[in-house]
C-alpha cells in the first residue's frame, strides 16, 4: 500500500470507502478504480482495513459514533501514511499518524512514552530520528508496546493502521 500513482486526497479516498462521495465524483472514481488496477488494490486494501477496524471497535467497546469516527480517523491515518511514504516524505508523518490513533485511545503521557521507547529499542535516539530501515522494527515495538499499557485491542488497531506502509531510502 506504499504507492499513490493517482492524485485523490486522503479525504477522497476515505469519503469513497465509506459511501459519503456525491453521486458524480463516487461515479468518478468506481469508473477509475475499475479500469486502474494499482487503484483497485488501494481500495480493497482499505475495504480491508476498514472491516478489520470496525471489528476491533467492538472488542474496544466504543459507543456507536465513537466507532465511526476512530474508524474514520484510522482508514485516513493509512492512507496520509501511505501517501507519505510514496512522496518520499519523513517517517515523522507516520509516527505522528499513529501518534493520533493512539492518544485518544491511551492517554498522551502514555502515547508519547510508547513512542519514545519504541523508538528507543529500535537505535532511534527519538520518534524524530527513526530511519527508513527502521520503520517495520518501530511499529512493531509499538505495537507490543502499546499491547502492554493499553491492550491487544489498541496494538492491533495500530498493526492494523500502519500495516504494509514501507518507506523507501532515495525517494
Amino acid at each position: 500500500m506504499s504507492r499513490f500513482a493517482h492524485e485523490y486526497s486522503a479525504e477522497q479516498w476515505v469519503d469513497f470507502v465509506e459511501g459519503m462521495l456525491d453521486r458524480e465524483a463516487s461515479a468518478l472514481m468506481r469508473d477509475h478504480i475499475t479500469g486502474c488496477d494499482q487503484c483497485r488494490l488501494t481500495y480493497e486494501d482499505l475495504v480491508l482495513s476498514r472491516s478489520h477496524l470496525e471489528q476491533l471497535s467492538l472488542r474496544l467497546s466504543f459507543i456507536s459514533a465513537e466507532a465511526s469516527e476512530r474508524i474514520h480517523n484510522a482508514v485516513l491515518a493509512r492512507i496520509r501514511m501511505a501517501q507519505a511514504a510514496s512522496a518520499g516524505e519523513s517517517i515523522t508523518v507516520g509516527v505522528n499518524q499513529l501518534r493520533s490513533i493512539i492518544e485518544p485511545l491511551c492517554g498522551q503521557a502514555t502515547t508519547e512514552r510508547a513512542i519514545l521507547s519504541a523508538a528507543l529499542s529500535c537505535g532511534a535516539a527519538n520518534s524524530d530520528q527513526v530511519e527508513t530501515r527502521q520503520w517495520m522494527p518501530f511499529v512493531g515495538q509499538l505495537g507490543t508496546i502499546v499491547d502492554t499499557l493499553c491492550g491487544a485491542s489498541v496494538a492491533q488497531w495500530i498493526w492494523e493502521t500502519a500495516r504494509d506502509i514501507h518507506w523507501e531510502e532515495g525517494l
